[in-house]
């Protein structure tokens, strides 16, 4: 299993943390979402390659909000 850190600086709720649960459902080798509110960061921990999860995450334009 690998593990790759995301700092999402718009996360801060638990409804930006369900809509990033939501765009991520479904991803093929995804294990575990580690979420930090506070920190605004996100640990993905999967068996799949990053180059399929990262741009979900960058699709939903939560850079600067």
């Amino acid at each position: 299993m690998k593990k790759i850190c995301y700092h999402i600086p718009g996360m801060d709720c638990p409804s930006e943390e369900r809509i990033i649960r939501m765009k991520l459902d479904g991803v093929e080798g995804l294990e575990a979402l580690d979420f930090d509110l506070e920190g605004r960061k996100l640990d993905v921990f999967h068996s799949g390659e990053v180059e399929e999860i990262t741009p979900l995450i960058e699709s939903l334009n939560m850079e600067d909000l």
